[in-house]
């Protein structure tokens, strides 16, 4: 005869001694940075494929993959509100899903920052506000 064991009833694990429960939390400001790098890769991976992609199957073109690159980072640019000079004029038109595009993914990116870095309060949160602005300026400009 065989004897069942009550699920719900099982001792718990604990941890080995000497092992630590968790690891510290990242600070606050080297994941705001992490995350507004992250979130600017991240748009001009999105608008450069498809430039990059549109460059290298056009049948008669004569641009060579350098000028390709630069169109791509003016259309990330554009999606900044910059005015762009070009030959003809000036370009200020921005589209709006462009503008959404960088919005998203630092909005994306600083709340995965908040959750990494574990922020729970005001403080910490203007701490993770001031590092994803300031790092994502530097690098948009």
């Amino acid at each position: 005869m065989t004897v069942m064991t009550d699920i719900a009833s099982r001792p718990r694990r604990t941890p080995p001694a000497g092992s630590h429960p968790s690891p510290a939390a990242p600070s606050v400001s080297s994941t705001g940075v992490v995350a507004a790098l992250r979130a600017a890769g991240l748009g001009l991976l999105t608008v450069m494929v498809p430039v990059l992609v549109a460059w290298s199957t056009a049948a008669d073109t004569s641009a060579s993959a350098t000028e390709a690159v630069r169109a791509a980072l003016s259309c990330w640019l554009v999606a900044h509100r910059t005015t762009l000079d070009i030959a003809g004029g000036s370009f200020s038109l921005t589209p709006l899903g462009l503008t959404a595009l960088p919005a998203l993914l630092l909005f994306g990116s600083a709340t995965r920052a908040a959750r990494d870095s574990r922020v729970t309060d005001l403080r910490g949160a203007g701490m993770l506000t001031a590092a994803v602005s300031a790092t994502y300026a530097v690098v948009a400009v």
